[in-house]
Formats: C-alpha cells, structure tokens, sequence
C-alpha cells in the first residue's frame, strides 16, 4: 500500500512502500527503476525531496511493532522538482 510519494525531475515517482520498509522509483511507464530500502524500518512514509540542489530524499518511518519512528536522508543521483512555497 503506498504512504506518499515524491516526484523527481525526470518524471519519475518514488513511493513509500508502506508495511515494505523500502522507496520504490517508478518511471512515467510504470517500470520500478530503483528501490532504496531503509534498514530497520518496517513502514515508510512521506518521502520529500530537500537540500540546495534538491538531491537529498527525505524519508519518514512510522513507529511500529518495535520499530521506531525516524528520519532518514539518502542522495539520490536526479534532483526532485521544487514545490511551491507557502505564502501567508
């Protein structure tokens, strides 16, 4: 079941695999192109893209069944695409 995703500059969406403990990259296609599992996790959440050159994925695991809830970062080799910023 997917728990958020996150889309990069070619296109491509990187959902958390939720209950997996993993991201999974899928092409405009709908072809898995790359999967980063986060160790120790058992559900992901809310993959976000970050840092100046949008290179950073920021990855969210949910506290459950003796895994606790954390953040984690991984660099990913294409950039995601900058999301509006909130204005009041």
């Amino acid at each position: 079941m997917p728990d958020g995703l996150a889309v990069d500059q070619e296109s491509c969406v990187w959902v958390a695999a939720n209950s997996q403990g993993k991201l999974v990259r899928l092409s405009p296609a709908g072809e898995v192109t790359a999967t980063c599992v986060v160790p120790g996790a058992k559900m992901t959440s809310c993959p976000a893209f970050g840092d100046k050159d949008m290179r950073t994925l920021f990855i969210t695991s949910i506290a459950d069944d003796g895994s606790t809830g954390h953040v984690y970062r991984v660099r990913v080799d294409i950039p995601g695409i900058l999301r509006h910023s909130y204005k009041s």
